[in-house]
């Protein structure tokens, strides 16, 4: 075996210690069984102790020393300060009298600084691992989140575009693919592309409805998050309605007004009214297009009831609340 065989031998030795401790640590135990290993802690440093010497030669706490940190790091501090609390009392009864002999309040106010140091060190062992494991965990939730939503905003991209051949106007339909695209951006940003597991719903309706006629668009609504995975078929929605409005409808004309109001509802949902007025008469549309889609019922975005009135359109949707 040459030199660079055994390091990876050694390697692997490590590595199989290390995910060792790290189970160990990361490993859920109720409080009957921290208790009964409190317990098998003290007993095994008290036989060891007394078959080595009966604590004649002194040092009566050094086998208790690696089972109190040894609970430090994979039960908690609390049972780490009980083990040693123990250890205290077992050395009291079986070595003190043979071990320290008119020296047990210094060597007792030794051993109370040896063991805070040892907790101390244990439990910040213990709360690294931990941290690292929920960092860890953490990253690979957001790794496999981002990759669903890129693959969702490819599909949607795919969507959006698919429409170019049908186009009557490059120019129009370049705006309205670009500001559909700003959207889709503006709802990832939101959710710091997938990190967050909600939205608050001030903050979306303020950046769906950003680039309109916003002097013209009266909002209202009651402090509430939706849910990540209804933000952006959300944010899609009202972009629609907004881009519908500026072009046909309430906001394509001075005095026109739209009114936006929401709400949290008991089925769990937070419903929004969308309801135009002061524009031009309305008429259904002759052809249902890609804006057609996004106003659909999916998803997250649990209902979406869409009505052409002649004094304006008006909308309501439910999203799934956070």
């Amino acid at each position: 075996m040459d030199e660079r065989e055994k390091l990876a031998g050694g390697g692997a030795w490590f590595e199989a210690i290390r995910n060792l401790f790290r189970r160990g640590i990361l490993h859920e135990r109720g409080e009957a069984a921290r208790l009964a290993w409190v317990a098998f802690g003290i007993g095994f440093a008290v036989s060891i102790r007394w078959l080595i010497d009966r604590g004649a030669y002194g040092f009566p706490f050094i086998t208790f020393s690696p089972v109190i940190l040894l609970a430090a790091i994979f039960l908690d501090w609390r049972h780490a300060i009980l083990t040693a609390m123990l250890a205290a009392v077992a050395v009291e009864v079986f070595f003190v009298r043979a071990a320290i002999a008119g020296t047990g309040f210094v060597f007792f106010a030794l051993y109370a600084l040896t063991i805070a140091i040892l907790v101390l060190a244990g439990e910040m062992l213990r709360q690294v691992v931990i941290e690292n494991e929920n960092r860890a965990t953490e990253a690979e939730a957001f790794n496999i989140e981002l990759q669903h939503r890129a693959k969702n905003a490819l599909q949607m991209m795919r969507a959006l575009a698919s429409r170019a051949s049908q186009a009557t106007d490059p120019a129009e339909f370049y705006a309205l693919l670009s500001g559909r695209l700003d959207a889709l951006a503006r709802s990832n940003e939101l959710l710091r592309f997938g990190a967050l597991p909600s939205c608050e719903v001030r903050e979306l309706v303020d950046a769906a409805l950003r680039p309109f006629r916003s002097g013209q668009i009266i909002i209202e609504g009651q402090p509430c998050h939706v849910h990540k995975n209804a933000v952006t078929p959300l944010m899609m929605a009202l972009h629609e309605l907004a881009t519908n409005a500026t072009k046909y409808g309430a906001l394509s004309v001075d005095g026109g007004q739209v009114a936006l109001a929401w709400r949290p509802v008991p089925t769990g949902t937070v419903r929004f009214e969308w309801q135009e007025r002061g524009g031009p008469p309305v008429r259904p549309p002759a052809r249902r297009g890609i804006g057609a889609r996004l106003l659909q019922a999916h998803g997250a975005l649990e209902q979406v009831d869409l009505a052409y009135d002649r004094d304006g359109v008006r909308c309501r949707l439910e999203a799934t609340a956070a």
